[in-house]
């Protein structure tokens, strides 16, 4: 296996993480998400029915795998309808 088969592996391996956890909670708070890449930064902004705090704490520690594994910046939005 190639170094670069390895890197390209553990960046989807934090895609993976960061979908685990948008949905650790299992009851379906985050219905939607916006993403969108400008220059060195990753927007992304979760469409709650409620304000999102149960599983903040995953999504940021997976949030911090994929910032440090893509080498970009996140700005993190909530929006919710509650």
């Amino acid at each position: 296996m190639l170094a670069s088969d390895e890197n390209l592996i553990h960046k989807l391996g934090t895609l993976v993480q960061l979908s685990i956890a948008l949905d650790s909670t299992e009851i379906g708070i985050i219905r939607d998400l916006s993403v969108r890449l400008h220059g060195g930064t990753l927007d992304l902004e979760l469409h709650g029915t409620t304000t999102v705090l149960i599983g903040q704490e995953d999504i940021e520690n997976a949030l911090k795998a994929f910032r440090n594994a893509w080498a970009v910046k996140i700005k993190l939005g909530y929006l919710s309808n509650g």
